[in-house]
């Protein structure tokens, strides 16, 4: 008990979640061996081997384990302690199961996240990710400093990734290179497993409706393999194309879509038409016409311009007063007449 409140005391944003950190710090230290044993099998179907790198600790339960460097405990035993609700919530979603033999391992920062990845995976990462999965060894790589606040962070990011896992291993089977479901799909279904996020996280995709700029389905596609900004505006449109279709075509219109995508082999628009009731071009213009609609955004944006239009006004009309009384000053010193000076009264003293 002293330990956890401890870990209270410097991380205070910890105190939500005592309970479930107690339980794991008591019945997880130790890697059971059911655990290994999965483990093995998965790490063996994999590309290439895990190697865990030196100086890491592990917490684990009886399908997943963490590794994480010895300062990022709390942060290990918070997501330890998210992943078994996380694990249900995702199944519960599409219908898959997110495999046993799980690992998170939690990396510093984007650097140890590009290098970490390049030697797991064989492949780089966008370096503005704050976590990766690499369905194929069960693999989940987590950024610590994209992890906090870890009571708004973690849970959302073990759901996306977790959702990549479970479809990733549906989808691939034990080669990590056939699909059957379209990247932007499935990132917009990561992301409504994930849950909405603050508006301060994702675009508000109401004023590009409005002026005719929201993005269709194969920009979507083609947005992820741009910069971040065109990455992060891709995340927020194919979560709220995902949305739109569970409104209209039922909560479990998503699970659907995915059953008649991996089960029956369809196309994505007969698995859509079958799962959801409705086409996606009739998906397309209804989430449009829906966000055109809503024009609750209006008064904030016109508050915005109106607060801009009059800081411009203040900074060209401040501007103009200072170059005003400079102006001023320069002609009054060119007015003035040059002060004359009387002669000296002592004459010059010779040098010595």
């Amino acid at each position: 008990m002293a330990r956890i409140r401890d870990i209270e005391r410097r991380h205070p944003r910890t105190r939500a979640s005592v309970v479930a950190v107690l339980l794991v710090a008591l019945l997880g230290p130790v890697m059971p061996s059911g655990f290994a044993q999965s483990d093995a099998a998965t790490l063996s179907s994999g590309a290439r081997a895990l190697t865990v790198p030196e100086g890491r600790d592990t917490v684990s339960n009886d399908w997943c384990r963490v590794l994480f460097a010895p300062k990022w405990r709390h942060l290990a035993l918070s997501v330890l302690a998210d992943a078994g609700s996380s694990r249900i919530k995702v199944r519960s979603r599409i219908g898959r199961p997110v495999p046993d033999g799980v690992t998170i391992e939690i990396v510093e920062d984007v650097t140890e996240l590009v290098l970490r990845s390049r030697t797991a995976t064989g492949s780089e990462c966008p370096d503005w990710a704050a976590a990766i999965a690499w369905p194929p060894a069960n693999l989940i790589l987590m950024r610590a400093d994209a992890a906090y606040p870890m009571d708004e962070r973690v849970s959302p990011l073990l759901l996306h990734e977790f959702t990549h896992l479970a479809l990733g291993r549906a989808s691939d089977g034990s080669t990590g290179h056939r699909r059957k479901i379209p990247h932007w799909f499935e990132e917009g279904v990561a992301q409504w497993v994930a849950g909405a996020p603050k508006p301060s996280v994702e675009s508000d995709l109401r004023p590009a409706a409005f002026f005719g700029s929201l993005m269709d389905r194969p920009a979507m596609a083609a947005a992820f393999l741009g910069n971040e900004n065109a990455a992060q505006a891709a995340y927020a449109h194919t979560r709220g194309w995902v949305s739109w279709m569970a409104r209209v075509g039922g909560y479990d219109a998503p699970r659907k879509v995915l059953d008649h995508l991996l089960d029956d082999d369809l196309s994505f628009d007969d698995a859509v038409r079958l799962g959801a009731g409705l086409s996606p071009v009739l998906i397309d213009d209804g989430w449009r016409d829906h966000l055109k609609s809503d024009l609750s955004w209006v008064p904030g944006f016109l508050g915005q311009l109106l607060f801009g239009a009059i800081l411009v006004a203040a900074v060209v009309l401040g501007s103009r007063k200072v170059a005003l009384r400079r102006t001023k000053v320069m002609d009054k010193w060119a007015k003035e007449e040059p002060p004359v000076l009387d002669p000296p009264t002592t004459p010059p003293q010779p040098l010595p």
